[in-house]
């Protein structure tokens, strides 16, 4: 790994880091990391390591993710020596819920900023009244509830919060993307949100897939595949949405083609089964296969009594067209 200086933003504040795992670790200032992840073990083996070190450095640590991530946090940390529920109980660990949260600052599906502020500003003052350390060291799992949902445009505006939060408050905040969202179905409507937008709002970017730790030449060779892939992947996004908007707009068009057809079909078959004059429909044997009502209403039968007989049974002169 370089050196500090190399791992924060550029003067002009433009862009992002990719680094490695073991930056979590080793943070010595306040950052706005972003993990995209693809195994459920790998991001919470990398969660549990960000979360130790903090307990380690004396940091008070604010956790917002899902019941189940949570009770894997617990057993990490645990196996790992440390004693969770003393911690929970005295203000140091914070486990809370990502998604009973999300609801309480959520108005018409849109993140408000007063109450963000509210809810998850306390929840941050809470953890630093309990700690020697001011700067917070904290995990987020909302933004990545709200992509699953399909709720881009709220998850980019969800990040900007936490981004001018995190300056403000001094925080160490780390977020992750699960890599399926980006393939879910609903994300071609509305403006493009692409892994670039997610990435501007956040100073440093780890591997999609952690890898053994590494140094040199091979961590930078490493780093440069990460974002060739990274922009890869935004790229193939991009093209299956295109793709995607492309074959609803010509199933819409064939949808609306067959709805056409249909109703003149059932504008033509209501025509003929009303016609004034009598018509009927035979085979090549002479079988009766249909009549409109005006045949039926001139012959005087009904219809299971004339429907499926030969013609030669109701007219004389038809015997000798079909002998």
């Amino acid at each position: 790994m370089g050196s500090e200086r190399d791992l924060r933003r550029n003067g002009r504040g433009e862009g992002f880091e990719e680094v490695g795992t073991e930056f979590l670790t080793r943070l010595a200032e306040p950052g706005h990391v972003v993990q995209f992840y693809e195994s459920d073990e790998l991001l919470c083996a990398l969660v549990a390591d960000y979360l130790a070190a903090g307990i380690q450095a004396g940091e008070p640590l604010v956790v917002f993710a899902t019941c189940e991530h949570r009770d894997v946090f617990r057993q990490m940390l645990g196996a790992r020596g440390f004693d969770v529920d003393r911690m929970c109980a005295g203000g140091r660990l914070s486990l809370i819920d990502a998604r009973e949260t999300l609801d309480r600052f959520m108005v018409d599906d849109m993140p408000d900023r007063d109450r963000f502020e509210s809810v998850i500003g306390g929840a941050i003052e809470r953890g630093r009244l309990h700690a020697r350390r001011a700067r917070v060291r904290t995990y987020v799992e909302m933004v990545d509830l709200l992509w699953r949902d399909g709720n881009e445009q709220a998850a980019l505006g969800l990040e900007e919060m936490w981004d001018e939060l995190g300056k403000s408050r001094r925080l160490s905040l780390l977020c992750a993307y699960v890599m399926g969202s980006f393939y879910k179905e609903g994300h071609s409507d509305g403006p493009p949100a692409t892994l670039h937008q997610i990435c501007r709002t956040h100073t440093h970017l780890l591997p999609p897939e952690p890898t053994a730790r590494s140094s040199g030449a091979a961590r930078r060779a490493q780093l440069g595949m990460t974002a060739r892939r990274a922009r890869r992947l935004a790229a193939e996004i991009e093209h299956r949405k295109a793709i995607e908007k492309a074959l609803r707009s010509s199933l819409s068009r064939l949808r609306g083609a067959e709805e056409a057809l249909r109703e003149s079909q059932e504008e033509l078959q209501d025509f003929v089964d009303n016609a004034v004059e009598g018509m009927e429909w035979l085979d090549p044997q002479g079988v009766i296969l249909w009549a409109n009502r005006a045949q039926l209403d001139l012959l005087g039968y009904g219809r299971h009594e004339y429907i499926g007989h030969h013609v030669s049974e109701f007219r004389v002169d038809a015997v000798d067209d079909f002998a």
